[in-house]
């Protein structure tokens, strides 16, 4: 499976998967785990009290538009990811 979903807490399994889907599926107050592996694309994160757990070796890319992070929910909490593409 690419998503494993419990009532509060959602794994992305493989970089197969998008974390996206896993912040959409996630309600306020959940957890989105990901396992190690490469990204790519922006993330929107628009849920409140939301965690989003890295693995040791997640790397989420930008886009092709150069975006990576929208957080529009309320204290938002991200762990052990590492954003590359970043252009300031």
């Amino acid at each position: 499976p690419r998503l494993a979903s419990s009532a509060t807490v959602l794994s992305v399994l493989s970089n197969a998967a998008r974390i996206q889907q896993g912040l959409d599926l996630i309600d306020s107050d959940g957890t989105v785990n990901v396992a190690a592996g490469t990204y790519v694309g922006a993330l929107r994160l628009s849920e409140n009290n939301v965690v989003l757990n890295g693995a040791a070796g997640v790397i989420v890319q930008a886009n092709a538009a150069g975006n990576l992070v929208l957080a529009p929910g309320d204290n938002v909490t991200i762990n052990n990811i590492v954003f590359d593409g970043l252009n300031l």
